[in-house]
């Protein structure tokens, strides 16, 4: 935890400037100004090991561009907020997940005549009850977040899957359990979410391949649910895309997924006729588990055909039969199974000529790997080196374009290429000698970058297990007077704690120490501009120590660094709460 002189350090050795700008810093102003300047209102199983020896649904960004606006404050304490700028396009609203007693239609043959379920289900099963355990006063979330991916894999423990399974080879768990899967989705959640209506492209695809040619069968705009099953009935696989944009459910177990992977978790939810396959062979630029929900499917899993094929940063193309080599794995998921598989492994699906196949696909690890944080960590010790070292920023040589370049990389070796070629590595020895400050640099952009890509933690409702917010709110918004009452809660002998591990990160940038979080989010990927607070940078050790304490309670007096004591803990505190960021304990009652 950086003291304020460390902090001074830290930021002059960052700043190309030095600390010059540190030293005419004026007086705080204002500390007993008024909140309301502080802040402007607004059964049993075993998995099935895969014998084999290997080296080592994307998110689609539906984001739209905001300017960012700050506003005013006291001196010492300000909250940065992102508004639409001219011209920006609103973010689609999302109906509700509720079936609001519509008629739920859709294909009554081919083994579908069940009768939709109601949504609540889901609502109630031991996989939502841990996304409630999550808003506990007592809960450390973190724990509850691998408690829901080690359901998700049992009996497969984390450490087996870890050290045996994760980005090395798949992994097969069969069930006697039919509905262990079912409260993720089932063909209630299906015919509701079509009827309801989706958008053709972002929320819904119908596909086929047959006679190895794969085809996207999609309208434009709106999806008529009559035309969506109708494409069914005719042989076409109807996947959709991020349910977890209309159903709390899936949202909420989504985002502790999130927070247990350190990533970005998505899904997409696939429903097969009889006998059909809708996807061409190809492997994905994610991990990927493969929840079996209802019916059964054949699949088959090929290994990397070489090197460059291990854990690729992108998506193949669609491959032809002919491409492929023998088959990994074949197996027949039913339902309560499980397939994983790592990125870069190549499959292929067909459902059972008797039944529909319906499964959730749960993705991971999306641009999360040690290329994306060293990407962010050179440029960031290239800028720190260009700022001490005089001899990075100096002009290329005229004439270097005459022997430097892809065609000279075999020409004859001559004096004036050796001599530039010697200068690059003396000055790439600077930037390396600086991948320390890079590092840390890189992490700090990579979890902004994250935070913006993750899922709103939606907190619910401890007593009745309900999520709180509706699909179709900001959540800002909708959770605004929840967020007050708790400001109200707060006194310097309250106790607080983050709201949830992992939600915000804390950067100095200048004289401000902003905090990045994602309690306002998108359920969109990367669906709205980075959400973040501005403090004073005074403000930066109490804020760190929140961030480095959870789950452990601080009582709001105890809060480390603040020049204005008490009354400036107060204030953060309830700035926070306001912002969604805390949980509040009043204080004890004294006789």
């Amino acid at each position: 935890r950086l003291r304020p002189s460390v902090t001074k350090s830290m930021r002059a050795m960052l700043s190309p400037g030095g600390d010059a700008h540190l030293k005419n810093k004026k007086k705080k102003q204002n500390r007993n100004a008024d909140l309301s300047r502080l802040l402007s209102p607004h059964g049993s199983s075993k998995p099935v090991p895969v014998s084999m020896a290997l080296p080592g649904s994307s998110p689609a960004a539906n984001g739209v561009k905001k300017k960012k606006e700050k506003l005013s404050g006291s001196p010492s304490l300000m909250k940065r907020k992102r508004i639409s700028g001219d011209g920006a396009v609103p973010s689609k609203k999302v109906k509700s997940s509720m079936s609001n007693g519509k008629k739920l239609s859709g294909p009554t043959g081919d083994g579908l005549k069940k009768k939709a379920k109601a949504v609540k289900r889901a609502d109630v099963g031991s996989f939502m009850e841990l996304v409630s355990r999550a808003a506990r006063s007592d809960a450390d979330s973190s724990e509850v977040a691998a408690a829901l991916f080690a359901k998700i894999i049992a009996p497969t423990t984390l450490e087996e899957f870890y050290a045996d399974y994760y980005q090395k080879k798949p992994l097969l768990i069969k069930r006697n359990n039919p509905d262990y899967y079912e409260e993720w989705f089932n063909m209630g959640h299906v015919k509701q979410l079509v009827d309801e209506g989706l958008e053709w492209g972002l929320e819904v695809d119908c596909t086929s391949y047959k006679d190895q040619v794969r085809q996207t069968h999609n309208g434009e705009g709106p999806a008529d649910p009559a035309e969506v099953w109708s494409k069914y009935k005719k042989g076409c696989s109807v996947r959709l895309l991020r349910p977890q944009r209309r159903l709390n459910h899936v949202c909420g177990m989504l985002s502790l997924l999130d927070e247990h992977w350190a990533s970005c978790a998505g899904a997409n939810v696939y429903l097969t006729p009889p006998g059909t396959q809708g996807f061409a062979p190809h492997w994905d630029d994610i991990e990927a588990l493969i929840l079996q929900t209802e019916g059964v499917k054949h699949w088959k899993v090929y290994p990397n055909r070489n090197e460059e094929e291990v854990l690729p940063r992108f998506s193949s193309k669609n491959l032809a039969q002919t491409e492929l080599p023998d088959p990994l794995l074949e197996c027949i998921l039913e339902p309560g199974d499980l397939l994983y598989f790592p990125r870069g492994f190549i499959h292929q699906a067909k459902s059972d000529g008797a039944q529909h196949s319906l499964h959730v696909t749960v993705s991971f690890g999306y641009r999360n790997s040690w290329y994306d944080l060293l990407k962010a960590a050179l440029e960031g010790a290239l800028e720190r080196a260009a700022s001490v070292h005089t001899d990075i920023r100096r002009d290329l040589p005229r004439d270097y374009l005459e022997y430097i370049g892809m065609p000279y990389l075999e020409a004859e070796q001559s004096e004036r290429r050796d001599d530039f070629l010697a200068q690059a590595n003396e000055l790439v020895s600077k930037v390396v000698n600086e991948l320390e400050i890079g590092v840390a640099i890189g992490a700090d952009e990579r979890a902004k970058k994250l935070l913006n890509q993750r899922l709103p933690p939606l907190i619910p409702d401890a007593p009745t297990g309900q999520l709180l917010v509706d699909p179709e709110e900001d959540v800002e918004e909708a959770l605004s007077a929840q967020r007050e009452a708790l400001a109200r809660m707060v006194s310097e002998a309250a106790r607080v704690r983050l709201v949830r591990r992992g939600v915000a990160r804390l950067k100095l940038e200048g004289e401000l120490a902003v905090l990045y979080h994602c309690v306002d989010n998108s359920r969109d990927f990367e669906g709205k501009p980075e959400q973040c607070l501005e403090f004073d940078a005074d403000y930066f050790d109490a804020m760190q120590h929140l961030i480095d304490s959870y789950p452990a309670y601080t009582q709001v007096k105890e809060l480390p660094g603040l020049e204005g004591g008490v009354e400036d803990a107060v204030a953060l505190a309830e700035v926070l709460a306001r912002g969604g960021l805390l949980q509040v304990r009043r204080a004890p009652k004294t006789d």
